[in-house]
């Protein structure tokens, strides 16, 4: 039987780079120490331990992961991403798969604020290979995928899943070895990475100077953000083709900010392009076919719904969420809020360094608001999950 525990754990706040945070330093080829915890790299493995509580957790061999206090896992097609207390982001990169389905620890990206240094050839035979610590984190993150990220307890051994944050406890007999499987999981990372000319600007601090490079890096945690509330509202509406009218206003802002300030759009990338049309995993959906994921518009029956109509067919939004559309309909609200902006990028002006301020100051509220929608929703989901656990254990009893 599998082993995951569900238990309270505070709302976590997202985690954003200080702008005199100096968190990381190469103490040798071997060794990376962040403000709290040491980052051991040997041929074959990377070992995170946590200096306060003594507790650590390994990746090692093919690759599995294991725990201090006993938990085991595996992965072996996912890069697998741990967010530590400090504000440090470890991304371990596993070499492709074998005729045999097996792979090794390959890369270690490791990141807090504007510092980041990757190991490399971690599994090769001449052992792993550390380069210097350097002021470009975010651009060493958008090389390395997050895959299935992990958010680490006070103790580091305390791992769950950031997608619905369920413990990773003991194993799981029902997969290979024994341990739980975490390829596939996803999750979506809330530690904000900088690069080196990237401004940070806080609630206290108006008025400071921004730049292209700290709007393209909100455009992409916006990006993550909106992903990531997707995901959960599709699962909590049962329909993993669901399409939302906020969706691709956020999506649209993102795609727009990144051609301007960025690399540009990926066309065919939901997130980055503005989704495929006709494909309702990438996000465009077929218009009037309910299961490619476009829904019949005012038929309920269909998958469409009568917006405004929660009886027929969920909320303000046309999707049915159930006990979840009060949450949808506040993003609803908020993308209203937001159409201005999108026509303003739109419009190809080009921005003065005061509306460049003002630009930021939007993006920022936006994305703090979309943070707190996930960290409510994340909440609502466990509860939910908590007492369906507990109703199936009374029967059991």
């Amino acid at each position: 039987m599998t082993a995951i525990h569900n238990c309270y754990c505070p709302t976590r706040r997202p985690i954003s780079a200080s702008a005199n945070h100096s968190g990381l330093e190469k103490k040798n080829n071997n060794l990376i120490a962040t403000p709290r915890y040491d980052v051991h790299v040997e041929k074959g493995s990377v070992k995170i331990f946590d200096r306060e509580t003594k507790t650590w957790v390994r990746a090692w061999g093919d690759p599995h992961l294991h725990t201090s206090d006993g938990d085991k896992a595996q992965f072996h097609k996912d890069n697998l991403t741990i967010e530590l207390q400090d504000g440090t982001k470890v991304t371990i990169v596993p070499t492709k798969p074998d005729a045999n389905g097996i792979s090794l620890v390959d890369q270690v990206a490791v990141m807090n604020g504007r510092q980041g240094v990757v190991s490399t050839g971690i599994s090769s035979n001449a052992g792993p290979k550390t380069g210097n610590v350097e002021g470009n984190a975010r651009k060493i993150d958008d090389l390395h995928q997050d895959g299935t990220v992990l958010v680490a307890g006070n103790e580091v051994d305390d791992l769950r899943f950031e997608v619905d944050g369920k413990e990773i406890a003991g194993g799981d007999a029902t997969q290979r070895w024994g341990e739980h499987l975490l390829d596939g999981k996803g999750g979506t990372g809330r530690i904000v990475t900088l690069n080196q000319r990237d401004r940070v600007r806080g609630p206290n601090r108006p008025g400071q100077p921004t730049s292209p490079q700290g709007l393209e890096s909100l455009a992409k945690d916006i990006a993550k953000l909106v992903e990531g509330l997707v995901s959960k509202l599709r699962g909590a509406a049962g329909n993993p083709n669901a399409q939302f009218p906020w969706q691709k206003i956020f999506e649209q802002i993102a795609a727009k900010l990144a051609e301007r300030f960025g690399a540009g759009g990926v066309p065919g990338n939901p997130v980055a392009g503005g989704g495929v049309p006709g494909n309702p995993v990438a996000g465009g959906g077929v218009p009037g076919n309910p299961v490619a994921g476009g829904g019949v518009p005012g038929n309920p029956v269909a998958g469409g719904g009568v917006p405004g109509n929660p009886v027929a067919g969920g909320g303000a939004n046309g999707v049915d969420l159930g006990r979840y559309n009060g949450v949808g309909n506040q993003i609803d609200s908020i993308s209203n809020k937001y159409e201005s902006l999108l026509a303003k990028l739109n419009s190809g002006e080009e921005l003065s360094q005061a509306e460049m301020t003002k630009l930021t100051t939007q993006l920022q509220q936006l994305q703090q608001k979309l943070t707190l929608l996930t960290q409510f929703l994340t909440n609502m989901l466990k509860t939910e999950h908590d007492q369906q656990m507990a109703i199936a254990r009374n029967l059991r009893a």
